[in-house]
This record gives structure tokens, C-alpha cells and sequence, in this order.
């Protein structure tokens, strides 16, 4: 089960770090995004700062899919 979670929650990462692609459904983007919210709520609390949405580097990637997946 984990490691489903933590594939979820890498596709959520590598949809939104691409700038949420046309060939991507729309439905699928907003679920994907409701789904990472736990994980980058764990990131921001931890390593992200004021005024940051979404981590910018490998260790926040990290930190929310680790955190997402404890969730």
C-alpha cells in the first residue's frame, strides 16, 4: 500500500512541476492536488518557508511524498 501512495503521490509532484500538461484530464489534476495536500502541509511546516507553495528542490519532494505516505 505504501508504495502505491508514494507513486500517487510522485505523479502528483511530476504533474504539477510540469506545469499541469493538456494531455492530463482535468479531473485527474484536481485530484492529484487534493491528494499531495497532506504531504505538502508535512513540507511546508518542516522545510518550506512564508510565501512558498511548493517545494522547489529534491528534498521537498522528499519530505512531502514521505509525508504523504505517513498520512
Amino acid at each position: 500500500m505504501g508504495i502505491f501512495l508514494a507513486a500517487l503521490s510522485i505523479a502528483a509532484i511530476v504533474v504539477r512541476v510540469l506545469g499541469y500538461p493538456a494531455p492530463v484530464p482535468r479531473f485527474l489534476v484536481r485530484a492529484l492536488d487534493w491528494f499531495v495536500e497532506p504531504g505538502l502541509t508535512v513540507w511546508w511546516c518542516t522545510l518550506g518557508g512564508l510565501f512558498e507553495g511548493f517545494p522547489s528542490d529534491q528534498s521537498g519532494y522528499i519530505v512531502t511524498v514521505l509525508g504523504n505516505v505517513t498520512f
